[in-house]
């Protein structure tokens, strides 16, 4: 699959990916959107998902229910 954060894709192929945002400034609150694309059945699905998190937080997603 391939994991895009804000429109840029993530160059790992790794089944779990890690993505380190840069410094940010506590006390607020951010935010990324995700999308995750494959090719299922020779059709391509897509799936977005807008992240808030704080800085120093740890957040995971999960794009596995992807195609069920």
């Amino acid at each position: 699959a391939a994991l895009y954060v804000d429109g840029t894709r993530n160059p790992s192929a790794d089944p779990v990916r890690r993505f380190t945002t840069p410094p940010l400034p506590a006390g607020r609150e951010f935010g990324y959107l995700l999308r995750v694309e494959v090719t299922r059945n020779g059709q391509p699905e897509s799936l977005s998902q807008r992240v808030a998190f704080r800085a120093g937080e740890h957040t995971e997603v999960d794009f596995t229910s992807l195609g069920r």
